[in-house]
Order: C-alpha cells, then sequence, then structure tokens
C-alpha cells in the first residue's frame, strides 16, 4: 500500500506539517486566535505551551521523549550537538534534511526515510497523547459538577 494513501501515513505527516509551519494548535497559538483564556498547557499547566514545550519540556510526554531520543541519537549521533539549542533541535527532529541544519547531522542519518519517518512517529505520538489529554479534559467539562445541582434542577422543573 502506498504510504501516501494510507490515512496513518497522512495523519503523521499532517501533524510534522503543522508544526513546521508553526500552525499547531499550541495553548499559545489557541491564545493568540482568542481560542483559549491563558496560553498555558492543558497537560501539564505550565505557564505558556509553544511548540518548544509541546516537543521537549511538557511532563506529560516525558515517557515518548524518553523513548524517543535514543532513537533519534542512535542512528544519528551528531544531533547531540544541538541538545542544548531547542530550536535547533526541533528543526532537526522536523526536518532532518534542512537547509538550515549543519551537514554533519545531515551526514550523520543512514537514510532520509528513516529520518523523516522516526520524525513524524514522535511527533505523531506526541500529538496522539495530548489529543488524549484533551479529550479527558473536554468530557470532565461536559459532565455534571455535582449530582445535587442535578436533582434540584429536575425537582424545580418537576414542580412548574
Amino acid at each position: 500500500l502506498d504510504p501516501w494513501h494510507n490515512p496513518v501515513s497522512v495523519a503523521k505527516a499532517t501533524v510534522v506539517t503543522w508544526l513546521l509551519l508553526n500552525v499547531y494548535k499550541t495553548g499559545e497559538r489557541l491564545h493568540k486566535m482568542k481560542k483559549a483564556k491563558t496560553p498555558e498547557c492543558v497537560s501539564c499547566s505550565a505557564p505558556i505551551e509553544d511548540q518548544l514545550h509541546f516537543a521537549f519540556q511538557c511532563s506529560t510526554f516525558l515517557e515518548i521523549r524518553s523513548q524517543y531520543m535514543s532513537k533519534f541519537i542512535e542512528p544519528c549521533p551528531t544531533i547531540t550537538q544541538y541538545l542544548s539549542d531547542q530550536k535547533l533541535l526541533l528543526l532537526a527532529l522536523l526536518d532532518p534534511f534542512s537547509p538550515f541544519l549543519s551537514d554533519n547531522i545531515k551526514e550523520g542519518w543512514k537514510s532520509k526515510e528513516e529520518a523523516y519517518k522516526l520524525s513524524r512517529n514522535y511527533f505523531f505520538d506526541l500529538h496522539k497523547k495530548r489529543e488524549k489529554v484533551m479529550d479527558t479534559i473536554s468530557t470532565k467539562k461536559s459532565e455534571p459538577e455535582d449530582d445535587d445541582t442535578t436533582e434540584i434542577i429536575i425537582s424545580v422543573y418537576k414542580n412548574i
């Protein structure tokens, strides 16, 4: 099956594209769009959820990050030179062959296919975990907060 006709492959590439274009709906972006009251992270309540927070700092995604960082470093050890610069590291993970990266990073990969596949999988796993957190939050918001309140409202309507 052609990977571009596989809905999961397309979804993975879409998440990476959103991040590269800086249109991924982080708390910061939603706040700027006036669709969120604050720019805070819905997953861990950090004051600002931007792309760097989403990719490298959010405690909710620590397990995923831990699993993937070694997967990035093993085939491309030269990527460790960007560990102290999260902006460049984000670019290196999103677009491993970006013209803005040094040649030794690009030459460190065994294959482009491997690099981009790893990138898509990492960011898609982060995205799916974030979606689960968001779904949990929206489910909690839609549930009645207090059963007593519901019973009072029902009894009021019965008496009308």
